[in-house]
């Protein structure tokens, strides 16, 4: 695995933050398949799925708060916060 400076190298974003209707996730340059799973605050998983480029997700039915993602890889594992309002 790799620390977070080398994670930030492949430019992966998740937007936009705070977020209504969609979520994006772009993995920029990195190249292997990622998991991507969606929290709610208490921890339960709300969506879970295999990426590969560009993902956009329809978060319009979940309730405003604060959700945590996390995406894992083989080379790297990034965890962060989105805002749905």
């Amino acid at each position: 695995m790799t620390g977070i400076n080398e994670v930030d190298q492949y430019n992966i974003a998740i937007y936009p933050n705070p977020a209504d209707e969609m979520l994006y996730i772009d993995r920029g340059a990195y190249n292997g398949i990622t998991e991507f799973s969606l929290m709610d605050i208490n921890g339960r998983v709300i969506f879970t799925e295999n990426l590969n480029g560009l993902k956009s997700i329809d978060i319009s039915k979940l309730h405003n708060g604060i959700y945590f993602y996390q995406m894992k890889s083989d080379d790297f594992v990034k965890i962060g916060k989105v805002i749905i309002e």
